[in-house]
């Protein structure tokens, strides 16, 4: 039996445990906006960045190494991380949402060691310093409010976004794509290291780097050349530059 039919009814669900975190953390979005959404709930609005960010990103990225790492134990990584976003959603107690959503860092930061090991590749080191971030800010949120902590929740989001188009990048940037994509990694989270002794400091080198790092795949990005192409890959193009 092939083991990706195996575990096929595993990954749908987790997805679609995902797309609620995605439809609820938009819902949250818009109540921080302060305009209308369909749930009117303070609590949810307080919930924007956790949910969208470790229940919807983070289950899916971590659903897709998951599966890159072909072992059952792997996805309990996005199983953590998405049912840790619905506990706090459905408004269990908040520190059963946070323990899972910190049982779901571990194992997601030990699910991108594991590939490392398996592949000690610069692209795969990157992946393994977004997820460090998941780790640590699942960690200190127990003990910590969320606006002292976005650093990293940002740190997490760019570092593994650079990496998955610093992938791409290497098809016009050759051999210096990933040394650069490792320089600039390093300095985001470096900033967000900084921001939680010296928050001021720290939140203007996250804001520089994520700035080079826009500036850089701006300018060596694939979408650049696929935009003059047509079909599904001038819609990809279109989508990744935008």
């Amino acid at each position: 039996t092939d083991p990706s039919a195996r575990t096929r009814p595993l990954r749908v669900l987790l997805i679609a445990l995902a797309g609620v975190s995605l439809l609820t953390g938009l819902n949250a979005g818009l109540l921080r906006l302060g305009v209308w959404a369909p749930v009117d709930s303070t609590r949810l609005a307080d919930l924007h960045g956790p949910v969208m960010v470790l229940g919807f990103m983070g289950t899916l990225i971590s659903l897709e190494r998951a599966q890159a790492l072909r072992n059952p134990l792997a996805y309990l990584a996005p199983a953590l991380l998405a049912t840790g976003s619905l506990a706090l959603l459905a408004g269990a107690p908040p520190a059963l949402g946070k323990l899972l959503l910190f049982d779901g860092g571990l194992a997601f930061l030990a699910l991108t060691v594991a590939l490392w090991r398996r592949a000690p590749l610069g692209l795969v080191a990157a992946q393994v310093l977004g997820a460090l971030f998941t780790a640590l800010f699942t960690g200190l949120w127990l003990v910590a409010e969320i606006p002292s902590l976005l650093p990293l929740l940002a740190a997490f989001l760019v570092i593994t976004i650079a990496a998955e188009r610093a992938e791409l990048a290497q098809l016009t940037m050759g051999k210096r794509a990933v040394p650069t994509l490792l320089g600039l990694g390093s300095l985001m989270a470096l900033g967000a290291m900084v921001s939680l002794g010296l928050p001021d400091m720290g939140s203007r080198v996250v804001g520089f780097a994520c700035l080079v790092i826009a500036a850089w795949l701006l300018r060596d990005d694939v979408g650049r050349r696929m935009i003059r192409t047509d079909g599904l890959r001038r819609y990809n193009a279109a989508a990744l530059l935008a």
